[in-house]
């Protein structure tokens, strides 16, 4: 007889497996790995660093903005040096278009836009089968199967992190 479990506790046990930023992108980079792809990018972009939108929020909440113009300059300090020209200005054209009372909002809106890490592999996909018999299923020997059936004489997968 074998033992089921519903979705909800899957997710439950998924959450606390993951803990942090750095045990999802390693779960990220593993799946492709798992899923047999021969190259992972990674790819990063950072527009505003966490610190300095948090800064900008501290000063201007407590502020009326009674001109937008000051509260750009302060933007345009905040952005990273090392981020992408065009994709400065499009994040600066985002929340310069806005009224002012909208500001503060939209300058979070663009740091979650803007700011990503992107995991890209060409590995095969779960398909229904698959995720029920072996993805949701706890206990299986599906990856122990993989490893006695593939020829130890395969190459790694190649891993690139670009930073934008």
């Amino acid at each position: 007889m074998a033992l089921t479990f519903k979705a909800r506790v899957l997710l439950e046990l998924g959450a606390e497996l993951i803990s942090s930023d750095a045990v999802a992108l390693y779960e990220l980079i593993k799946n492709g790995l798992d899923a047999g792809s021969p190259e992972i990018l990674i790819d990063i972009q950072v527009v505003m660093q966490p610190s300095a939108r948090r800064a900008l929020v501290r000063k201007w909440s407590s502020k009326t903005l009674t001109k937008n113009g000051a509260f750009i300059e302060d933007v345009k300090i905040g952005i990273d040096s090392s981020a992408p020209e065009e994709v400065s200005a499009e994040f600066l054209e985002s929340i310069s278009t806005v009224s002012r009372a909208e500001a503060l909002r939209t300058l979070e809106d663009a740091c979650a836009k803007y700011n990503y890490i992107q995991v890209v592999d060409s590995g095969k996909g779960m398909n229904d089968k698959l995720l029920d018999s072996c993805y949701l299923t706890i206990g299986t020997t599906n990856r122990l199967d993989r490893k006695r059936s593939t020829n130890p004489n395969t190459s790694l997968p190649r891993i690139a992190c670009q930073i934008c």
